[in-house]
């Protein structure tokens, strides 16, 4: 018994391998850090898109994304930008964005993309306006991927879209300190107040 099912397991194991690199298709999928969105910050992560092209698939020519942000994600929000990383998955502001001012809830991000078989990361940032009220909360969701031919390949959307706001005390490398602890506060039972 122990054998069939050690058996089973095993064939169900290279099976659902071989499946997962067998795939012939152009896979898109997005997922989102779990990061807030600051004030001062010239360029925060929103989104990571990764597009997968099969080798030996044909060439994929992006002509823009189609993206939907909330009403409290539009008036926070100042500009988006696009970077392209090629094969990097880091984010990255080392190359030249894309940049974009949004003005309605729904718009497209003129992207202008040659993808070749293999895996790319685009990702998607955003600054924020001074004003920005740090209590909303930002929903983005990339919709879709339009290519050159106006076919609209759908993004698999990993996670929560939802982006919290905040307001950055202190930056990394201000005043000549590289790091910054975060200090932790809690009560006791009894009611103190302990502080590290």
């Amino acid at each position: 018994m122990r054998k069939s099912l050690l058996k089973l397991l095993c064939f169900l194991t290279v099976f659902c391998t071989m499946q997962a690199f067998a795939s012939n298709k152009i896979q898109i999928s997005c997922c989102a850090p779990v990061i807030p969105l600051f004030k001062g910050v010239a360029s925060n992560p929103l989104v990571r898109i990764r597009v997968y092209i099969p080798a030996g698939g044909k060439h994929l020519e992006l002509k823009n994304l189609s993206c939907i942000l909330n009403l409290d994600g539009l008036k926070a929000i100042d500009q988006i930008f696009a970077y392209y990383n090629n094969d990097e998955p880091l984010f990255s502001t080392k190359v030249n964005p894309i940049s974009i001012k949004p003005n309605q809830t729904a718009f497209n991000i003129p992207l202008v993309i040659k993808f070749k078989p293999g895996i790319h990361y685009i990702w998607l940032a955003a600054s924020l306006k001074q004003d920005a009220n740090i209590d909303s909360k930002v929903i983005f969701q990339v919709k879709n991927l339009v290519d050159k031919s106006l076919i609209k390949h759908q993004i698999i959307q990993g996670g929560t879209m939802v982006k919290r706001l905040g307001l950055l005390l202190k930056k990394a490398s201000e005043g000549g300190v590289n790091t910054f602890r975060i200090p932790g506060i809690t009560t006791t039972n009894s009611g103190t107040l302990l502080c590290v």
